[in-house]
């Protein structure tokens, strides 16, 4: 598939077709947009993304749930100081499966 910017998903049959929908939803949200904006510039915890994008976080927790359910974002729990720490990051196998990212337009955004 040619790097050219472009999302593409093939739909030729319904596991494709539940993909796309779970993937079409999540990207229907300008915050998560902007979630997969930081997330493609290095790993994220909660806070980081709560307070560069402004959100609480019970707001970033309610997004990044929905990309992590459309495997967009992967998720993994470290050891921290007190407790644990969860660090997002983006599911590039996925999205090079299913699409490509512009690298240039997500550097500029913020």
């Amino acid at each position: 598939m040619k790097n050219d910017g472009v999302f593409r998903l093939l739909i030729n049959d319904k596991t494709n077709m539940s993909r796309i929908v779970k993937i079409g939803s999540a990207l229907s949200s300008e915050i998560r947009l902007k979630i997969l904006l930081l997330l493609y510039n290095s790993p994220r915890t909660i806070v980081d993304i709560s307070n560069t994008l402004g959100l609480k976080n019970s707001t970033t927790i309610f997004h990044l749930d929905n990309l992590v359910k459309s495997d967009l974002v992967l998720v993994k729990t470290l050891p921290a100081k007190k407790g644990k720490v969860q660090l997002f990051t983006l599911n590039f196998t996925n999205l090079n499966n299913t699409s490509i990212i512009h690298p240039l337009i997500l550097m500029n955004y913020f």
